[in-house]
């Protein structure tokens, strides 16, 4: 027994964070491109996301469908991201470790608030994988960065030559992350 329910003090139930409702029609960014959520009816059993052109499908299951314009599947949604994310990532910095002949020891994927990659002196580089939101140019500039990391643990002269070297317009995907840092928020974790 607490110190405050001995004197007759009850604890107060903590607030339940409200996710947000999904609603065919919204519109979320998927690497780069603007794409609108609609929902399909589907024969599996189970229910899942996939993106394909312009369009986030929400999948339900014939079963579960109660023919409703608004979903609570968002966490089901961030899901989805974050394995597009740590799949793309992975693929492309295998596609741009073999180009700059320089090969991380682990690669991470995590959701930090402030950052969108780093690189530890061990070799080790973390990727953000809300990156999956920016256009591939972009995200495979901040690939191209951490890569760099390994042979230039700073951003000298010869570190951003280098990127330059594999990113001629990393100057605009760097503003580009700058600038639009708000666009993962709908990513909240």
């Amino acid at each position: 027994m607490s110190i405050a329910e001995f004197f007759g003090f009850k604890p107060r139930p903590r607030p339940q964070p409200q996710l947000p409702q999904l609603k065919q029609g919204d519109s979320f960014l998927f690497l780069g491109r603007k794409v609108t959520l609609q929902c399909v009816v589907t024969l599996r059993k189970r229910v899942f996301f996939s993106a394909f052109e312009d369009v986030l499908l929400l999948h339900v299951p014939q079963a579960q469908w109660l023919g409703e314009a608004r979903y609570s599947y968002y966490e089901l949604m961030i899901q989805f991201y974050e394995k597009e994310g740590r799949a793309w990532l992975g693929k492309r910095t295998e596609f741009w470790a073999q180009q700059m002949k320089l090969f991380p020891k682990k690669v991470k994927f995590r959701a930090p608030k402030t950052r969108w990659g780093s690189c530890s002196s061990a070799g080790s580089i973390n990727f953000n994988w809300k990156l999956i939101v920016f256009t591939p140019e972009v995200i495979d500039y901040v690939i191209i960065h951490e890569l760099a990391h390994l042979q230039h643990l700073n951003h000298s002269r010869a570190f951003w030559e280098l990127v330059e070297r594999h990113c001629p317009d990393f100057k605009a995907h760097e503003k580009n992350l700058k600038f639009n840092h708000a666009d993962v928020q709908f990513l909240k974790t």
